[in-house]
């Protein structure tokens, strides 16, 4: 379930709900070239995350932080 919260701070980092033809998790964004797909597991309140670029695709099972962080910079932080 994608709250307001978290949608008002995708669109303030200038993500996009991705458009394209390709299914994809009901909850993908687009930006920069980085498709971001974001679900929320209500079983323990983690996230599964996924980022990808055309050469690489990375997922995670996160905290809340953590989104927030890969929503702001577009990447995981280091």
């Amino acid at each position: 379930m994608m709250t307001k919260f978290l949608r008002d701070e995708l669109a303030r980092c200038g993500w996009k709900a991705y458009q394209g033809s390709h299914p994809l998790p009901k909850n993908s964004f687009v930006r920069d070239g980085v498709l971001l797909s974001l679900s929320l597991l209500k079983s323990n309140g983690l996230w599964h995350v996924s980022v990808q670029t055309m050469s690489q695709v990375d997922v995670r099972l996160v905290s809340l932080d953590e989104v927030l962080g890969v929503i702001e910079n577009g990447k995981w932080s280091k």
